[in-house]
């Protein structure tokens, strides 16, 4: 985890000094991705899926940084116990990161994406075969991308990139279980228009 972080701080102070400045932005995008979760249910490992469907607004700063949020639906699914189990939440996200191309001008059709942050998750609904489970508490996630913009046109963009997650605390339900995501790795792919 370390060496990721210290390779994204590197990636970053390059960028600082790469490029010329450009017009600040807002941009919003339409983000969908699927992947594998590793899930930790009362110190027992899981392994499961997982998807989100994601509205996200990014503003980019001049040398191709960028703040993002907004809002994902994600869901896990899993055995545990012989039961189809399924987690649902709504996370908000703040990642901070940069798209980073090579050279003095940012005239390339494509740069390196990468991202660190957080997410502060809302859990809305645990399943466990066929029954409903109360939640007593939500969690935050550290969150670390890394991939690849590809500009389609003045406006249009897109992103694919590797998104790897994992939580901070462990949640509690109501009849005394607790959950903890180890590892959520996905691919997502997202949309984006330039204002």
């Amino acid at each position: 985890m370390k060496k990721k972080i210290l390779f994204i701080v590197v990636l970053l102070s390059i960028n600082l000094f790469s490029q010329e400045n450009n017009d600040n932005r807002f941009s919003i995008l339409f983000q969908n991705g699927m992947g594998l979760s590793e899930i930790s249910l009362n110190s027992n490992l899981h392994s499961g899926t997982s998807q989100n469907i994601s509205l996200l607004g990014s503003y980019n700063f001049k040398n191709g940084y960028l703040l993002t949020t907004g809002v994902s639906q994600n869901q896990i699914t899993f055995i545990a116990n012989t039961f189809n189990q399924k987690i649902e939440a709504y996370s908000i996200p703040l990642k901070f990161g940069f798209n980073f191309s090579v050279g003095k001008k940012k005239t390339s059709k494509t740069n390196l994406l990468a991202a660190i942050g957080f997410t502060y998750n809302i859990y809305s609904n645990v399943n466990i075969g066929d029954v409903d489970v109360e939640i007593n508490d939500n969690n935050y996630s550290f969150v670390a991308d890394l991939g690849a913009n590809f500009i389609l046109s003045d406006k249009l963009f897109l992103n694919i990139y590797f998104n790897n997650t994992t939580d901070f605390n462990e949640v509690d339900f109501a009849n005394g279980d607790n959950f903890k995501i180890k590892k959520k790795k996905k691919i997502n792919i997202s949309i984006g228009y330039n204002f």
